[in-house]
């Protein structure tokens, strides 16, 4: 895909290529479409992409509703399915990403804090209540990432180390 495109038609011709690559049978799993996608999808560009994805979903849907012609008609139904696949590996890339974005946050806003706050902020972070609470595995990977930032017997050092003792717990 040319980067002098706009992101719109590179996003489109992303889509197109997929689909394309799909109907002529050299895409054999959905883990091919999700690297692809994570190969092909600027983080930060996501509503773009979306757009685009709904406006190739509605095209084949209609051309797949609207179609008499039986081998057409077999075509945009095997689109469609095509599309529908690059739609799930589309929210499984959203899944990930926003659980990387959530951690990188926390790691943010926990360095960024005064000695002082760490703990506050930590505990605010991981309230359960909260609609985007870290899961264990999140917690795992924010313990080491704050590890790697601490110097040694310094209280983000204890905060790491309280983390993965918890987990371990």
């Amino acid at each position: 895909m040319s980067d002098s495109l706009p992101l719109r038609d590179r996003y489109l011709a992303l889509i197109d290529h997929i689909v394309a690559t799909t109907l002529k049978g050299k895409i054999s799993s959905v883990n091919q479409v999700y690297q692809i996608l994570t190969d092909g999808v600027t983080s930060g560009t996501g509503e773009v992409f979306e757009l685009a994805l709904s406006d190739r979903l509605n095209v084949m849907q209609l051309q797949a509703d609207q179609e008499t012609d039986e081998l057409r008609k077999s075509k945009a139904t095997r689109s469609l399915r095509a599309i529908k696949t690059i739609q799930s590996q589309w929210h499984k890339w959203q899944e990930q990403n926003r659980a990387t974005e959530l951690v990188a946050s926390a790691i943010r806003e926990i360095t960024e804090s005064s000695s002082s706050e760490i703990v506050g902020v930590f505990l605010r972070l991981n309230d359960p209540n909260r609609q985007n609470s870290m899961n264990l595995g999140q917690l795992q990977q924010l313990s080491q990432s704050l590890q790697q930032f601490a110097q040694p017997n310094s209280d983000l050092e204890q905060i790491a180390l309280g983390i993965t003792q918890g987990i371990l717990s």
